[in-house]
């Protein structure tokens, strides 16, 4: 998915209109940080330097299924 929002600017936005918005009583915000969590989709603005840079790195493909469990249990 390639959006217009950030979703990590978004959030942080609409948290700080909230504290602006309820500084004068008393408030619980609960703010996550969503980075570690979602993948990750920069700007176009910030992509763009690396876009016509060439990469000598051959592609990641996996041959096998996409989990992989541990040889021995713990």
């Amino acid at each position: 998915f390639k959006g217009q929002d950030y979703a990590a600017d978004r959030i942080h936005e609409e948290a700080l209109k909230f504290l602006k918005d309820n500084r004068e009583g008393p408030f619980f915000l609960y703010y996550p940080n969503i980075i570690p969590h979602v993948a990750l989709h920069i700007p176009d603005k910030e992509l763009e330097p690396y876009l016509a840079q060439k990469w000598n790195d051959p592609p990641f493909t996996r041959d096998k299924g996409g989990y992989t469990p541990h040889f021995t249990p713990r």
